[in-house]
């Protein structure tokens, strides 16, 4: 039997896969080893034996081993932020570690440039040019509001009477009021004071020729309520000559109830800019 001795001086395609023997047809098949253990394999195609370690030094902060698993030293910050390097935003506080963002914008519009878009403001904010303000209310202004035992304080037209603390509404057509005057006000209104209307409706009848109330105050016509449900609406004083009216439309028939009338001016605390 004939001796066959093969040289193979090539192993640039490093360990072939177990999927790949046999393929006789690729040039790689040639350049490749079934396995190759503590070899580094040169880019001259050759190969090297891995070369070990030599001791320098101890580490500055050698880990700590049992049974060949490493642990962190100091994983639990007791004490310290020792054998830890803290970058920019890290800090160290009873036994525990805070992130922060110091660096960088991100919120988004908090410059409030044109708007207070992205923002959420609940009850007690509101915008003005680039900027949100905190508000509270002062005292109420309104007589009888919530209309307890009688209508003392309003003037109701034909059409609107006094019902079981609250006022109501039967009209076929016509603008009929129910309105507290300036000089029944606790208090009367100023020029350029900006105030809060709440009050609410119910049993409102809806249908073909049917609607609600418009609503105006201080010379500010505010809009219309023309559903069941409890009404906002923030204003400017223009003119502190003009009273609160609830005014049905012309031209429609309105059956309603209106009740809890409330009215404050806006104080304003504090601001907040970008």
């Amino acid at each position: 039997m004939a001796l066959y001795n093969l040289i193979q001086t090539n192993f640039t395609a490093g360990v072939i896969s177990d999927i790949l023997d046999g393929r006789v047809d690729l040039a790689k098949y040639f350049n490749s080893a079934k396995l190759l253990q503590n070899f580094t394999v040169l880019s001259q195609g050759g190969l090297q034996r891995t070369p070990g370690t030599i001791f320098i030094a101890p580490a500055k902060y050698p880990a700590e081993t049992e049974l060949g698993v490493t642990k962190i030293r100091n994983g639990t910050f007791t004490g310290s932020m020792n054998y830890w390097g803290a970058g920019g935003g890290v800090s160290y506080d009873s036994n525990s570690v805070l992130f922060s963002y110091p660096y960088g914008q991100r919120i988004t519009n908090g410059d409030f440039t044109g708007s207070a878009d992205y923002w959420t403001l609940e009850d007690g904010w509101f915008y003005t040019t680039n900027k949100i303000t905190a508000i509270s209310y002062g005292p109420e202004k309104l007589t009888n509001g919530t209309f307890t035992g009688s209508a003392d304080g309003w003037e109701l037209e034909t059409n609107w009477s006094y019902s079981s603390n609250t006022i109501v509404v039967s009209s076929t057509g016509g603008i009929k009021t129910a309105e507290q005057p300036i000089a029944n006000m606790i208090t009367p209104l100023v020029v350029g004071g900006k105030y809060r209307l709440q009050f609410t409706i119910t049993n409102i009848v809806l249908g073909i020729g049917r609607s609600g109330l418009d609503i105006t105050c201080g010379g500010v016509n505010l809009g219309s309520a023309d559903a069941n449900g409890t009404y906002t609406f923030d204003f400017i004083c223009t003119d502190d000559t003009k009273p609160l009216d609830f005014n049905t439309k012309n031209y429609f028939s309105c059956n309603l109830t209106l009740d809890s009338v409330s009215l404050k001016q806006f104080t304003s605390p504090g601001t907040r800019r970008g």
